[in-house]
């Protein structure tokens, strides 16, 4: 199939080779470049001719040729623009038009292809190879007394959906020589022939070897790499393999969600979770905890290329242990085995060695995170004394206490640091010790008393663990004494860093071009885990109200001095306050709806209603605030939440439709807000 769908391309779209020539704006069509000829040709016939009326007709042409050329150029740019929402695609594809300034350094200066494939190639190799045996002793781990996992087969309607829906129009030939793009435009004539591959792998237990292969783009880490490991791999795999294991991963998280197979405080690569529920429920309890007039001990862990290490034996095992049938583990051992990688340089048309890959799950997959968070999600059963959150490799435990058990509250924390220190070792993962740190939280006059010198000291393996004042935690940086200084500093580097790039062609972009790329490139920034610091103090929210005011300018290309609220209006934008406000209130509709993990649930409780009180005075759907006596915890997300929803009108907090409610929501924020903006 694979060399029938190349040469039925071949036939329709055949490749071609042609020489790089010097880049060509593709909004510069064949009409816009004879007349760039004329301009040049009055230019030189004015010039010829000293005639002023010649120079006033070049002129002319002149300055209405740029202005049909600007309205082409946006015309285009938005045509590419509007329908992409991730903002890696944007960067790519703007940076391809010359919008942007891109790094000329290339791995491929530094490095060759085998040198880099070397490399990689170690990390795989770290633990020993997987045999045949390993299969048929988690074999004997397959569960009789419980439901078992069996995929199941596919048919045309459900692969059909999932070609429309998930593969790009991307023109990147994969290593099996086929583009996303390519899939796309034959998908009527490919859902019975995959219907029937894909069923065959089902049914045999068995993974196409063509599929197994991976194609490695390295990135640089460092603008001067020492070393091959100042690079990192991004993965490159078979477009038709990663639509089958979109298919087989609904069926495993369908087992897992029907059997309660989660872990509760996994967070990674599920559905209604993320960093910023795990960061929200981190800083529930942190500030709970100061309520209490205690203080939160956080411990960091980071493991080093985790991915890549899991030996495909031990998964297995664990595979079978929450109920995976013999014929399915045969289909994941199949999937696992046997897998091949090499460096290719596009720039150069060439490639490295192919080399084999012994351990892990596969980088670039669709299956492969979700293998390694079943293989990593028995890690909390080794922990005695400490809550724990989990996302993907990074795993963090804390535990609260008083001021003056904190000595006994770390003694605690070592005996759990040592269980996961030892679980790495069992389950052949390598903690990265550099990069574990120890971060005490609480109110500013505890943290302020407790000497960093006198703590007892918690050591792996002869490294000591380093007590930090502030730490990145899920992409958040935290501090010990609850600011969000840091992290408003890290917010605001990066969003006039972004904004430097994209100033570049300020005066030859549209307002709704330039508008475009704010709300794809900025607002990410500005709005990530926006509801977890919803408590910012006032100067560090004018901080970030600042950034938004430079993307307005931006757009507008307003004086600084020029008052910037209704220029806001105009864009229908709110401010960062009130945008906070808007994700928290969603949130809170998500909760009352389910669709919010459990331990974000468990936070609220609904409001108990008195029986003597009037039906008309009743407000549905609102909930108990808590006792509390701190305003930290009155600011934190879950009372600050329920005071924003019990502001709110019923006629907003009673609609039944998640969209009409957003509507809804934002119009109420934008027509009801009077903050100053400076």
């Amino acid at each position: 199939m694979q060399l029938h769908i190349i040469n039925s391309l071949e036939e329709l779209a055949p490749l071609k080779r042609f020489k790089l020539k010097k880049h060509k704006f593709p909004w510069v069509t064949t009409i816009f470049r004879s007349k760039i000829k004329q301009k040049n040709r009055l230019y030189k016939h004015a010039k010829r001719s000293g005639s002023i009326l010649d120079y006033e007709i070049y002129k002319q042409f002149r300055n209405d040729l740029s202005v049909k050329l600007k309205e082409a150029k946006n015309k285009f740019i938005m045509h590419k623009l509007k329908d992409i929402t991730d903002t890696k695609v944007i960067w790519r594809e703007i940076s391809s038009m010359g919008l942007v300034k891109t790094s000329s350094k290339s791995p491929f200066n530094f490095f060759t292809p085998n040198m880099l494939m070397d490399h990689f190639e170690i990390v795989s190799k770290n633990t020993s190879a997987f045999k045949l045996e390993d299969l048929y002793d988690a074999i004997q781990f397959v569960r009789h007394d419980i439901e078992q996992f069996q995929f199941v087969n596919v048919d045309n309607v459900e692969i059909h959906q999932q070609i429309l829906s998930s593969v790009s129009n991307s023109h990147t030939i994969g290593p099996d020589g086929i583009s996303p793009s390519a899939i796309k435009m034959l998908v009527g004539s490919l859902t019975s022939i995959l219907s029937l591959i894909y069923n065959y792998c089902v049914e045999t237990s068995l993974f196409p070897d063509n599929w197994k292969k991976t194609h490695i783009k390295p990135l640089l880490k460092v603008n001067l790499p020492k070393s091959p490991a100042d690079t990192r791999p991004i993965a490159s795999l078979c477009e038709l393999s990663k639509v089958f294991e979109k298919l087989l991963h609904k069926q495993i998280i369908n087992y897992l969600n029907k059997n309660s197979l989660w872990d509760p405080f996994q967070t990674g690569f599920r559905k209604f979770h993320s960093t910023q529920t795990a960061l929200i429920k981190l800083n529930h309890d942190v500030r709970q905890s100061v309520d209490k007039r205690k203080v939160t001990i956080l411990v960091l862990f980071d493991f080093s290329k985790a991915f890549d290490m899991v030996p495909h034996g031990k998964l297995l095992i664990k595979l079978a242990k929450i109920g995976f049938s013999t014929s399915s583990l045969k289909l994941i051992c199949s999937y696992l085995t046997n897998r091949q990688q090499c460096v290719i340089d596009v720039t150069h048309s060439t490639s490295s060695h192919w080399s084999k890959i012994i351990n892990g799950v596969p980088q670039g997959s669709v299956l492969g995170p979700l293998l390694f968070s079943l293989y990593i999600s028995d890690i909390s059963k080794v922990l005695k004394y400490s809550k724990y959150i989990i996302f993907a490799d990074d795993v963090q435990i804390y535990r609260d206490c008083v001021p003056s058990e904190i000595d006994h509250a770390i003694d605690k924390l070592r005996n759990d640091i040592n269980a996961i220190s030892q679980y790495a070792i069992d389950n052949d993962l390598k903690l990265n010790l550099d990069k574990t740190k120890i971060l005490i939280m609480g109110s500013a006059s505890y943290i302020n008393n407790i000497e960093a010198d006198t703590l007892p000291v918690i050591t792996i393996n002869q490294t000591v663990l380093p007590y930090v004042q502030h730490a990145r935690n899920l992409g958040v940086i935290l501090q010990s004494s609850l600011s969000w200084s840091k992290h408003v500093t890290y917010i605001s580097s990066r969003v006039h860093t972004t904004l430097y790039r994209i100033k570049l062609h300020n005066n030859s972009l549209s307002v709704p071009l330039k508008t475009k790329l704010v709300t794809s490139l900025i607002f990410p920034i500005l709005d990530y885990c926006c509801v977890v610091y919803n408590d910012v103090t006032v100067q560090l929210n004018l901080k970030l109200q600042r950034l938004m005011n430079s993307a307005i300018r931006f757009i507008y290309n307003i004086r600084r001095d020029e008052h910037i609220t209704p220029f806001r209006l105009k864009l229908r934008w709110l401010t960062v306050r009130d945008r906070r406000k808007y994700f928290m209130a969603i949130l809170v509709y998500k909760i009352l709806f389910g669709v919010t993990p459990d331990y974000i649930k468990e936070i609220f409780e609904l409001r108990r209603v008195d029986l003597r009180q009037s039906e008309r005075n009743i407000k549905p759907q609102t909930f108990q605030i808590p006792n509390h006596r701190t305003s930290l915890y009155s600011k934190s997300f879950h009372i600050a939440a329920i005071n924003l929803w019990h502001s709110l009108p019923t006629e907003i907090t009673s609609i039944p439709a998640l969209p009409m409610f957003k509507r809804t929501l934002h119009d109420h924020l934008l027509n009801n807000n009077t903050e100053d903006e400076c």
